[in-house]
């Protein structure tokens, strides 16, 4: 070999190998990818017994769906092990135990202080004067908010219509959208975004929103002689009794054991929340004076009351 091409060799030889390296990692990371989603498939059917028999009721609603399950650290773990060669099986993601319950909470306790974040951003001030700082709000406290008769959410970007409360907008993000991470899509309006500059914020992904309706649902409920307090949980079980109605004949809100508060309120029908009696009613007709009456706007969505 000449001494000019040794001197060619050891020029490029370094740069060459570097490249190899470059293309083996790069085979190394999607071997390693295909192998995760692997491992992702079978924890599937396991999560999903576990929401259902090892999660307790209150906080089965707002558990993560499979995306963010699957990056919580002992899921994390238990995938990529052994570089994801090892197969999950029942025994291994039974053995994470309370850890998972634990880290699931975690996860609720965040969701449950996003959504209380968005109910937020869309309160007036001289309501969030009457508020104490998110910040300082316990999880039990920020529960209580998100969770009240006031507190509607929607998902955009999505075939999911009218408003729902936290618990169905949570359970609608588990198991409609399993492949997104939880509400990565919300556009906040915060000066300090910590997820996304706006530039990066996806334009097509569902994200949830709070509704803007808070205030106005408190008036009703006032109105009604309800507590502005009371939850979504208290309301769906005077809607299912049969205790608040709606006369609008619309086939859909019929039998009322299947209905929601939070479908009640604002499906797609001018309507007036009245009281009679110990009925609460919600009906489209002209009322004498004196009734307890509530107006929402022709297009469905409370927004606002007399």
């Amino acid at each position: 070999m000449s001494l000019k091409m040794i001197l060619v060799w050891a020029a490029i030889k370094p740069k060459l190998l570097e490249l190899i390296r470059q293309e083996r990692e790069e085979r190394e990371k999607a071997a390693f990818k295909r192998r995760l989603i692997e491992r992702y498939e079978e924890v599937g059917p396991y999560y999903s017994s576990f929401v259902e028999f090892c999660v307790p009721d209150i906080d089965r609603p707002f558990m993560p769906n499979i995306y963010d399950a699957c990056r919580l650290p002992s899921i994390a773990e238990l995938t990529q092990d052994n570089s994801a060669h090892t197969p999950v099986t029942g025994d291994r993601f039974r053995a994470l135990g309370a850890r998972l319950l634990a880290e699931c909470r975690e996860y609720i306790n965040q969701a449950k202080y996003d959504l209380a974040e968005m109910l937020r951003c869309h309160r007036p001030s001289h309501m969030e004067e009457n508020y104490p700082a998110l910040s300082t709000l316990t999880p039990e406290q920020i529960h209580a908010e998100v969770t009240r008769g006031s507190s509607f959410f929607t998902c955009r970007n999505c075939t999911l219509t009218g408003f729902h409360s936290a618990q169905e907008i949570c359970t609608h993000w588990r198991t409609v959208h399993p492949d997104l991470r939880w509400n990565d899509g919300w556009p906040y309006q915060l000066s300090t975004n910590h997820r996304r500059s706006p530039a990066d914020r996806p334009k097509t992904t569902a994200f949830i929103e709070a509704s803007s309706l808070e205030e106005d649902l408190h008036s009703a409920l006032r109105s009604l002689g309800l507590p502005t307090g009371i939850t979504c949980d208290e309301l769906d079980f005077l809607v299912r009794d049969g205790r608040i109605i709606c006369t609008c004949s619309n086939p859909e809100l019929s039998p009322p054991n299947g209905l929601s508060w939070a479908f009640l309120a604002s499906h797609p029908m001018p309507l007036e929340l009245v009281k009679i009696n110990d009925k609460f009613v919600l009906s489209g007709q002209t009322h004498r004076s004196g009734d307890i009456v509530v107006s929402p706007l022709a297009c469905g969505c409370v927004s606002t009351f007399r």
